[in-house]
């Protein structure tokens, strides 16, 4: 590994520290839904509250054994439905009316976790950490 590179795994580990700073946040007030579940909830809301299972996997990086688990948990908690779509394999996932009020109530804990990280910080410094951040998911978009 080129020691250029090393700075790259320090700069991943930050992020996903970040990350989990803010899912254990999240975690503390939806102590009904495990971390796969708020997910999997929080995609299938992203994408105008419905997706296909298959859909929900590649997005997540979750296996299909793991989003078919966290399906079953959010059906029955009646916040998904489950339809067949038009191949007999796939399955079309779409949020309840109790899911689409829970997705207005996660956006809500998401916001404020996120605005209590950026609080702490000056608004140079947020603005700065904000652009990189732009600037590192473009580059990710386009190279992965």
């Amino acid at each position: 590994m080129k020691p250029e590179h090393l700075n790259f795994i320090d700069t991943l580990t930050s992020i996903r520290r970040l990350r989990e700073k803010i899912m254990s946040n999240i975690s503390l007030e939806l102590t009904d839904l495990s971390s796969r579940d708020f997910i999997a909830l929080s995609k299938i809301c992203r994408n105008e509250n419905r997706m296909m299972m298959s859909q929900l996997s590649e997005i997540t990086g979750m296996s299909n054994a793991h989003i078919t688990a966290a399906v079953d948990s959010l059906e029955r908690k009646g916040l998904v439905k489950r339809t067949r779509g038009e191949d007999r394999r796939s399955y079309i996932i779409e949020l309840t009316e109790s899911g689409r009020k829970r997705c207005q109530e996660i956006e809500t804990i998401r916001m404020k976790s996120i605005d209590s990280f950026f609080e702490k910080m000056n608004e140079k410094d947020s603005m700065e950490f904000q652009e990189a951040l732009t600037k590192l998911n473009d580059l990710l978009r386009k190279y992965l």
